[in-house]
């Protein structure tokens, strides 16, 4: 897991196809958006990252945590997606850190 995702400002992500259904995590956030097509996912998961920290833009970095244990599932997938050896049993669209989700105040 990555350090503190408020001092950090990224969060890992997949987007992927399970059956006839996209999906979006955010790993550190435990954020799963379902979706008719991956693009949409994204978008939906995407606005919901900015949602879940929007309230902390105010806080201290050191007050607070956001992140929270990732499912092992979606651990496992990220794992597997970085070893290059690809996920057979779903269509992956695109995974990745999304950063800056909001801006650090001095």
């Amino acid at each position: 897991m990555k350090k503190d995702t408020k001092k950090n400002t990224s969060v890992r992500y997949i987007i992927f196809k399970e059956d006839s259904v996209w999906h979006g995590v955010a790993l550190e956030f435990n954020l799963v958006k379902d979706a008719s097509n991956p693009v949409e996912a994204m978008f939906t998961l995407f606005n919901a990252i900015e949602g879940y920290a929007s309230p902390t833009k105010s806080l201290q970095p050191d007050l607070i945590s956001l992140n929270q244990k990732t499912e092992e599932e979606y651990e496992n997938m990220w794992n597997i997606l970085q070893s290059e050896k690809g996920l057979k049993q779903h269509e992956i669209y695109a995974f990745g850190y999304k950063d800056s989700f909001y801006p650090l105040s001095a």
